[in-house]
């Protein structure tokens, strides 16, 4: 389900899509996945809020040109699949991955469409016609 925020003017601030922490390469990650979490962009950064197990917001910070690219593709397993290909802030590797998933494809094709359109991002989707049997 999709919300979003209302500003003190009662004007949307930013929009926000509900989708699953399914995984990522990022180390030391602080919550078992998959995840509930909020996506949101705000000042050319993609957030992704989780609860920790302590009970407290955490969240992973995107910014804009830190992204190389987005893959959307079809079914992972029960979830419908948007990957971040992301640079390591650190240029320990090259990049990292970081999945979120939701079971409705439409939320999916949302955040691939808000990650176009704010930031810019290229967003591949990958369409699978028919799996063999």
């Amino acid at each position: 389900m999709a919300d979003m925020e209302r500003s003190e003017a009662g004007k949307p601030e930013h929009k926000q899509i509900h989708l699953h922490l399914v995984e990522t390469e990022v180390p030391d990650f602080p919550t078992r996945l998959p995840a509930p979490t909020i996506v949101y962009v705000d000042n050319q950064s993609l957030i992704v809020q989780f609860e920790a197990p302590s009970d407290t917001t955490k969240a992973l910070v995107f910014v804009a040109d830190q992204i190389i690219r987005v893959r959307i593709l079809g079914s992972h397993g029960s979830w419908t699949t948007a990957t971040i290909e992301h640079l390591d802030p650190y240029e320990v590797v090259p990049a990292f991955r970081t999945t979120l998933g939701s079971r409705e494809i439409y939320w999916i094709k949302a955040f691939g469409k808000m990650m176009s359109d704010k930031l810019g991002v290229n967003v591949e989707e990958i369409v699978y016609d028919e799996v063999p049997f």
